[in-house]
């Protein structure tokens, strides 16, 4: 058995705490993390953790991040209003620049686990659907209070229609135009 010295905070006094070792255990789960699931390797094979084919991420040039570019595309887009949520579209000036989105949700359609739920459902929306998306196109995706008790098969519909309905989704073949 071990004493420690250690310091009570309340009552500043010291007193002699016991230590016990700590034991490692063998775990029958060596691959499980500490909330139970299973690890997933990022940095090997594909077939370790990841499904195949590339890496499909939201980086940063696809994302408004300064008020003016909000600005921008309120004052020059074309906006579609829709039940779920009002979007903005604008070309950008060289086409060849990628194309970027920016997510509003005001307190106004609940707290901040309900706006942070639409902005991360669209932004999940957007970045699967971005190999099928030209380029050259800036994006503001307003959402409605409708939205609110909207699926993600809803969401994702709507975007899409607007989506299409814009010109900013490639054709069947694959081309920008």
């Amino acid at each position: 058995m071990v004493f420690v010295r250690a310091w009570r905070p309340r009552t500043g006094v010291w007193y002699l705490s016991v230590a016990v070792p700590r034991v490692a255990i063998a775990s029958p789960f060596p691959t499980r993390g500490r909330l139970g699931r299973p690890r997933t390797c990022l940095s090997g094979p594909a077939s370790e953790g990841r499904p195949p084919g590339p890496r499909r991420r939201f980086r940063t040039e696809n994302r408004l991040r300064r008020r003016a570019d909000y600005l921008e595309v309120y004052a020059k887009g074309q906006v579609y209003r829709r039940r779920l949520a009002h979007v903005f579209v604008m070309p950008r000036q060289t086409p060849d620049l990628p194309t970027r989105i920016g997510l509003t949700a005001t307190r106004r359609l609940g707290g901040a686990v309900v706006r942070n739920r639409l902005k991360r459902l669209a932004r999940e929306i957007f970045r699967l659907a971005l190999p099928q998306l030209k380029s050259g196109f800036s994006i503001v995706v307003n959402f409605t209070h409708a939205s609110v008790r909207a699926t993600y098969n809803d969401l994702r519909d709507c975007l899409h229609a607007v989506w299409r309905q814009a010109g900013v989704f490639r054709d069947d073949l694959g081309r920008e135009d």
